[in-house]
Protein backbone atom coordinates (compact mmCIF):
# COMPACT_ATOMS: atom_id res chain seq x y z
CA UNK A 1 0.00 0.00 0.00
CA UNK A 2 1.23 3.54 -0.30
CA UNK A 3 3.79 4.50 2.39
CA UNK A 4 6.32 7.22 3.08
CA UNK A 5 9.78 5.78 2.78
CA UNK A 6 11.43 7.89 5.47
CA UNK A 7 8.60 7.34 7.93
CA UNK A 8 8.62 3.58 7.34
CA UNK A 9 12.39 3.45 7.68
CA UNK A 10 12.20 5.39 10.98
CA UNK A 11 9.54 3.06 12.34
CA UNK A 12 11.57 0.00 11.41
CA UNK A 13 14.69 1.47 13.03
CA UNK A 14 12.73 2.18 16.25
CA UNK A 15 11.35 -1.37 16.42
CA UNK A 16 14.75 -2.85 15.58
CA UNK A 17 16.42 -0.73 18.25
CA UNK A 18 13.71 -1.71 20.77
CA UNK A 19 14.20 -5.39 19.92
CA UNK A 20 17.99 -5.13 20.36
CA UNK A 21 17.59 -3.36 23.71
CA UNK A 22 15.10 -5.99 24.84
CA UNK A 23 17.50 -8.77 23.91
CA UNK A 24 20.30 -6.95 25.70
CA UNK A 25 18.14 -6.66 28.84
CA UNK A 26 17.32 -10.38 28.64
CA UNK A 27 21.02 -11.21 28.38
CA UNK A 28 21.84 -9.00 31.35
CA UNK A 29 18.99 -10.53 33.37
CA UNK A 30 20.22 -14.03 32.53
CA UNK A 31 23.74 -13.04 33.50
CA UNK A 32 22.55 -11.59 36.84
CA UNK A 33 20.44 -14.69 37.46
CA UNK A 34 23.46 -16.90 36.83
CA UNK A 35 25.52 -14.81 39.27
CA UNK A 36 22.75 -14.95 41.89
CA UNK A 37 22.41 -18.71 41.38
CA UNK A 38 26.14 -19.22 41.88
CA UNK A 39 26.05 -17.02 44.97
CA UNK A 40 23.02 -18.90 46.30
CA UNK A 41 24.70 -22.25 45.69
CA UNK A 42 27.84 -21.00 47.39
CA UNK A 43 25.89 -19.79 50.43
CA UNK A 44 23.90 -23.03 50.49
CA UNK A 45 27.12 -25.02 50.36
CA UNK A 46 28.51 -23.01 53.27
CA UNK A 47 25.32 -23.52 55.30
CA UNK A 48 25.38 -27.25 54.59
CA UNK A 49 29.05 -27.43 55.53
CA UNK A 50 28.34 -25.67 58.84
CA UNK A 51 25.34 -27.92 59.48
CA UNK A 52 27.39 -31.00 58.71
CA UNK A 53 30.13 -29.93 61.13
CA UNK A 54 27.60 -29.69 63.96
CA UNK A 55 25.76 -32.78 62.72
CA UNK A 56 28.76 -35.09 62.60
CA UNK A 57 30.64 -33.70 65.62
CA UNK A 58 27.67 -33.91 68.00
CA UNK A 59 28.04 -36.38 70.87
CA UNK A 60 24.27 -36.95 70.75
CA UNK A 61 22.67 -39.15 68.12
CA UNK A 62 21.22 -37.00 65.32
CA UNK A 63 19.18 -38.22 62.37
CA UNK A 64 16.79 -37.38 59.56
CA UNK A 65 13.91 -39.87 59.45
CA UNK A 66 11.45 -40.22 56.58
CA UNK A 67 7.70 -40.59 57.09
CA UNK A 68 8.13 -44.18 55.88
CA UNK A 69 10.18 -44.90 59.01
CA UNK A 70 13.57 -45.37 57.38
CA UNK A 71 16.64 -43.44 58.45
CA UNK A 72 17.79 -41.06 55.70
CA UNK A 73 20.85 -39.63 57.42
CA UNK A 74 22.68 -40.31 60.72
CA UNK A 75 25.77 -38.94 62.43
CA UNK A 76 28.76 -40.76 63.85
CA UNK A 77 27.30 -40.86 67.38
CA UNK A 78 24.96 -43.66 66.28
CA UNK A 79 27.85 -46.02 65.71
CA UNK A 80 29.50 -44.92 68.96
CA UNK A 81 26.34 -45.50 71.00
CA UNK A 82 24.72 -48.48 69.26
CA UNK A 83 27.56 -50.05 67.30
CA UNK A 84 25.89 -50.02 63.85
CA UNK A 85 27.67 -48.65 60.80
CA UNK A 86 26.07 -45.89 58.75
CA UNK A 87 25.40 -48.34 55.92
CA UNK A 88 23.60 -50.74 58.25
CA UNK A 89 21.47 -47.96 59.72
CA UNK A 90 20.42 -46.53 56.36
CA UNK A 91 19.02 -49.95 55.41
CA UNK A 92 17.04 -50.23 58.67
CA UNK A 93 13.50 -49.28 59.66
CA UNK A 94 14.00 -47.49 62.98
CA UNK A 95 11.03 -49.14 64.72
CA UNK A 96 12.70 -52.55 64.22
CA UNK A 97 15.45 -51.48 66.64
CA UNK A 98 13.03 -50.39 69.36
CA UNK A 99 12.33 -52.66 72.34
CA UNK A 100 9.06 -54.62 71.77
CA UNK A 101 7.52 -53.12 74.91
CA UNK A 102 8.19 -49.58 73.62
CA UNK A 103 7.19 -49.98 69.97
CA UNK A 104 3.52 -49.01 70.32
CA UNK A 105 4.33 -45.82 72.24
CA UNK A 106 7.04 -45.01 69.69
CA UNK A 107 4.62 -45.40 66.76
CA UNK A 108 2.11 -43.11 68.48
CA UNK A 109 4.88 -40.57 69.10
CA UNK A 110 5.92 -40.30 65.44
CA UNK A 111 2.31 -40.32 64.24
CA UNK A 112 1.30 -37.59 66.68
CA UNK A 113 4.36 -35.53 65.73
CA UNK A 114 3.41 -35.83 62.05
CA UNK A 115 -0.07 -34.43 62.60
CA UNK A 116 0.14 -32.24 65.70
CA UNK A 117 0.41 -28.47 65.77
CA UNK A 118 3.12 -28.77 68.42
CA UNK A 119 6.20 -29.16 66.24
CA UNK A 120 8.56 -30.35 68.98
CA UNK A 121 8.03 -33.42 71.17
CA UNK A 122 10.00 -35.69 73.50
CA UNK A 123 10.01 -39.46 74.04
CA UNK A 124 11.97 -42.00 76.10
CA UNK A 125 12.40 -45.54 74.77
CA UNK A 126 14.87 -48.42 74.52
CA UNK A 127 16.82 -49.09 71.32
CA UNK A 128 18.74 -52.30 70.63
CA UNK A 129 22.52 -52.24 70.39
CA UNK A 130 24.42 -54.29 67.86
CA UNK A 131 25.37 -57.55 69.52
CA UNK A 132 22.56 -57.41 72.10
CA UNK A 133 21.34 -55.28 74.93
CA UNK A 134 19.41 -52.02 74.90
CA UNK A 135 20.16 -48.37 75.54
CA UNK A 136 17.66 -45.88 76.96
CA UNK A 137 17.32 -42.83 74.68
CA UNK A 138 15.64 -39.47 75.21
CA UNK A 139 14.32 -38.24 71.85
CA UNK A 140 13.67 -34.63 70.93
CA UNK A 141 12.13 -34.34 67.46
CA UNK A 142 10.44 -31.94 65.08
CA UNK A 143 8.76 -32.40 61.70
CA UNK A 144 8.92 -30.87 58.24
CA UNK A 145 5.63 -31.72 56.55
CA UNK A 146 6.82 -30.15 53.29
CA UNK A 147 9.90 -32.39 53.14
CA UNK A 148 8.03 -35.33 54.76
CA UNK A 149 10.84 -35.95 57.22
CA UNK A 150 11.49 -35.81 60.96
CA UNK A 151 14.56 -34.15 62.43
CA UNK A 152 15.51 -35.83 65.69
CA UNK A 153 18.18 -35.82 68.40
CA UNK A 154 18.55 -38.76 70.80
CA UNK A 155 20.47 -38.44 74.08
CA UNK A 156 21.71 -41.59 75.83
CA UNK A 157 20.13 -41.65 79.31
CA UNK A 158 20.88 -45.29 80.10
CA UNK A 159 22.99 -44.56 83.17
CA UNK A 160 20.28 -42.36 84.63
CA UNK A 161 17.52 -44.89 83.95
CA UNK A 162 19.55 -47.80 85.33
CA UNK A 163 20.35 -45.71 88.43
CA UNK A 164 16.64 -44.93 88.83
CA UNK A 165 15.75 -48.61 88.45
CA UNK A 166 18.45 -49.56 90.98
CA UNK A 167 17.18 -46.92 93.40
CA UNK A 168 13.63 -48.09 92.85
CA UNK A 169 14.72 -51.66 93.59
CA UNK A 170 16.49 -50.53 96.75
CA UNK A 171 13.41 -48.58 97.84
CA UNK A 172 11.20 -51.60 97.23
CA UNK A 173 13.62 -53.79 99.16
CA UNK A 174 13.74 -51.26 102.00
CA UNK A 175 9.96 -50.99 102.06
CA UNK A 176 9.71 -54.79 102.19
CA UNK A 177 12.21 -54.95 105.04
CA UNK A 178 10.37 -52.20 106.92
CA UNK A 179 7.12 -54.06 106.40
CA UNK A 180 8.63 -57.33 107.61
CA UNK A 181 10.20 -55.57 110.62
CA UNK A 182 6.88 -53.89 111.42
CA UNK A 183 5.14 -57.25 111.30
CA UNK A 184 7.84 -58.73 113.56
CA UNK A 185 7.41 -55.88 116.05
CA UNK A 186 3.65 -56.29 115.91
CA UNK A 187 3.99 -60.02 116.68
CA UNK A 188 6.48 -59.23 119.47
CA UNK A 189 4.09 -56.68 120.97
CA UNK A 190 1.26 -59.18 120.79
CA UNK A 191 3.45 -61.79 122.48
CA UNK A 192 4.45 -59.23 125.11
CA UNK A 193 0.79 -58.39 125.82
CA UNK A 194 0.00 -62.07 126.14
CA UNK A 195 2.94 -62.58 128.48
CA UNK A 196 1.85 -59.59 130.59
CA UNK A 197 -1.68 -60.99 130.81
CA UNK A 198 -0.32 -64.39 131.90
CA UNK A 199 1.98 -62.68 134.40
CA UNK A 200 -0.90 -60.69 135.83
CA UNK A 201 -2.94 -63.88 136.15
CA UNK A 202 -0.03 -65.61 137.87
CA UNK A 203 0.47 -62.65 140.21
CA UNK A 204 -3.23 -62.69 141.10
CA UNK A 205 -3.13 -66.44 141.81
CA UNK A 206 0.10 -66.10 143.85
CA UNK A 207 -1.33 -63.21 145.81
CA UNK A 208 -4.45 -65.24 146.57
CA UNK A 209 -2.36 -68.23 147.66
CA UNK A 210 -0.24 -66.01 149.92
CA UNK A 211 -3.22 -64.32 151.54
CA UNK A 212 -4.87 -67.67 152.55
CA UNK A 213 -2.15 -68.69 155.15
CA UNK A 214 -2.18 -65.15 156.48
CA UNK A 215 -5.92 -65.36 157.07
CA UNK A 216 -5.46 -68.65 159.00
CA UNK A 217 -2.68 -67.13 161.07
CA UNK A 218 -4.93 -64.15 161.78
CA UNK A 219 -7.74 -66.47 162.87
CA UNK A 220 -5.45 -68.45 165.22
CA UNK A 221 -4.08 -65.18 166.61
CA UNK A 222 -7.58 -63.99 167.43
CA UNK A 223 -8.31 -67.34 169.15
CA UNK A 224 -5.14 -67.02 171.23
Amino acid sequence: KPFVTDVLRSKVMVFADLFLKTEQIKEQAAFLHAIESREHRRELTQVRAQRNRFFYLSLDMMCILGFHGRLKEVNAAWQTTLGYSTGELLETVLIDLVHPDDQEATRRFWKRLETTEDRRMNLENRVRRKGGGYRWLLWSATVSVKEKVFYAVAHDISERRYAEETLKGLNNSLEQRVKERTEELSRANEELRRSNAELEQFAYAASHDLREPLRKIGSFTQLV
